[in-house]
């Protein structure tokens, strides 16, 4: 679908105000020192916007305490590109429920936008050049152990899970870009056996119930 999106663009083209505006709308959101400010500015002004746009402004949330690495067993976490400025908690949230199943998980800094917002407006390149800055910046981690990348905003999960198709010529990132893809997890995957019994520890399964019967 992206790669005809492309084709019929370059065909067929758009207005010069929709170029504009698309090209607005990337590179705002890909700015984290542009879309962090225009958030909090949104924010002030919820009283005065029109009730339909004010709706759509989130609320200002705490991200709360991210435990510090103390356990073997590491994952990493990006940040990605929208997610911490929308939604802090979310990652932080992720971050404390794998602390309590015996899995430490690292914020990654130095990566940035998964890429899929450039990939889906027809920017491949663009998108490839995110997708290596990620890549540079998560494998001194793989390198060290860590075991999964765990995305937790489901969109740039499935962009991570595609770095191997987007990457699968190029000679240099191909064979980085396969393995990310293959330990790229989305929070509810279900988790491997040593990780499902510490979560039992912590919320033990009912005991079963047997229904007694008798002879009609």
């Amino acid at each position: 679908v992206a790669l005809r999106r492309k084709f019929v663009g370059g065909r067929v083209g758009r207005a010069p105000v929709r170029r504009a505006r698309r090209g607005a709308l990337r590179r705002g959101l890909l700015s984290r020192s542009l879309s962090g400010p225009a958030l909090t500015l949104g924010r002030f002004a919820k009283p005065f916007l029109p009730r339909k746009l004010a709706s759509s402004i989130p609320e200002a949330r705490a991200a709360g305490a991210w435990p510090a690495p103390r356990h073997s067993r590491r994952v990493l976490i990006p940040a990605g590109c929208v997610q911490p400025s929308l939604a802090p908690n979310i990652d932080a949230a992720a971050a404390r429920v794998l602390d309590r199943v015996g899995i430490s998980a690292i914020a990654v800094e130095g990566g940035g936008c998964c890429g899929a917002l450039s990939y889906h407006l027809s920017e491949h390149d663009e998108a490839r050049a995110l997708a290596r800055r990620n890549i540079d910046a998560w494998w001194p981690h793989i390198e060290r152990g860590a075991e999964a990348i765990v995305v937790t905003a489901s969109g740039c999960g499935v962009m991570v899970r595609e770095y191997d198709h987007l990457f699968a010529q190029d000679p240099i990132y191909a064979q980085r870009a396969q393995r990310l893809a293959d330990i790229a997890l989305h929070p509810v995957t279900p988790l491997p056996p040593a990780c499902a019994d510490a979560a039992h520890q912590i919320h033990p399964p009912p005991a079963p119930v047997t229904l007694a019967s008798r002879p009609l």
